[in-house]
């Protein structure tokens, strides 16, 4: 049986946080392929390389845990808790966005 603040708990909280990644994701994608947001694309133009995911699940493996968001002793109330899963999450996709585009320019250029 899990606690509520137990380490197995947070361990939990953390894996489903990933889990949560990776389906925004893949989401994401398909959402591209479906909403004509700049003109009909092909499924193979809006394929998310697999270097992608598991760039993006590294780097919220780091960002998530910084602000403290597992720690149950700094989140007293739910605005401290809004506050860090905020602050997690905008540091996370700053760094998911400029990543691919330091390292793969041809990404960023929309050449497949």
């Amino acid at each position: 049986m899990l606690r509520k603040y137990g380490t197995n708990f947070a361990c939990l909280l953390y894996l489903l946080d990933l889990g949560w990644v990776l389906l925004a994701l893949w989401i994401a994608q398909r959402l591209r392929i479906l909403l004509p947001l700049s003109g009909p694309i092909s499924e193979r133009a809006a394929h998310v390389p697999e270097v992608v995911y598991l760039l993006a699940v590294g780097l919220f493996a780091v960002v998530l845990p910084l602000p403290g968001l597992y720690d149950p002793h700094r989140t007293v109330r739910f605005t401290d808790e809004t506050q860090r899963v905020i602050l997690a999450v905008a540091i996370g996709s700053l760094a998911l966005a400029s990543s691919p585009t330091a390292g793969f320019p041809a990404w960023s250029s929309g050449t497949p």
